[in-house]
């Protein structure tokens, strides 16, 4: 693993926990991400998928709102570049949500940021919270939560096998 990747955790991880040393952190991610600092990844993953996203947290501990967004459109892009790029990189699932750039779009927007990008890699329904209040965890065995949750999306969606959407037997 590049080293880059475990600044940036020690900086989610002092952001999430209230420390003083966010800044030296993120300072310390943002130098190691570059793509010539790089031992593992390759500079075009380092540039289009694994950098934007620190920049965009940069932006956001700004409160930045122009920057935010300019720097949200660039990382969005690149995104698109980099999963549309190779036909091996179309068909995976990946791809389809810019995961990282989505979660801190989530923040910012939660913060008061205005997110003036509008993209099919981050869907607004996921952007505005328009699902809370929508999943409901259903603890099925020894599942992992991914599963569980899933479970519980398509349960809400289609209903339970046997069952009707009210949860009444068919």
């Amino acid at each position: 693993m590049d080293e880059y990747i475990y600044a940036w955790v020690e900086t989610l991880q002092s952001f999430w926990l209230r420390r003083n040393d966010v800044s030296e952190k993120l300072v310390q991610a943002v130098n190691l991400s570059a793509p010539e600092v790089a031992r593992i990844q390759d500079a075009e993953t380092m540039g289009k998928l694994l950098y934007p996203p620190i920049m965009l947290f940069y932006r956001y501990l700004r409160h930045d709102a122009e920057g935010f967004n300019t720097a949200l459109h660039d990382a969005l892009l690149w995104h698109e570049e980099y999963w549309s790029e190779e036909p091996d990189r179309m068909d995976n699932i990946e791809g389809v949500v810019a995961i990282a750039p989505l979660a801190i779009a989530c923040l910012a927007r939660a913060e008061g940021i205005p997110i003036d990008v509008k993209s099919p890699y981050i869907p607004q329904a996921l952007l505005e919270f328009s699902w809370r209040g929508r999943v409901r965890r259903i603890k099925i065995g020894n599942l992992p939560t991914e599963v569980e949750l899933v479970m519980s999306w398509r349960v809400m969606r289609v209903g339970w096998p046997g069952r009707s959407r009210r949860g009444s037997r068919l």
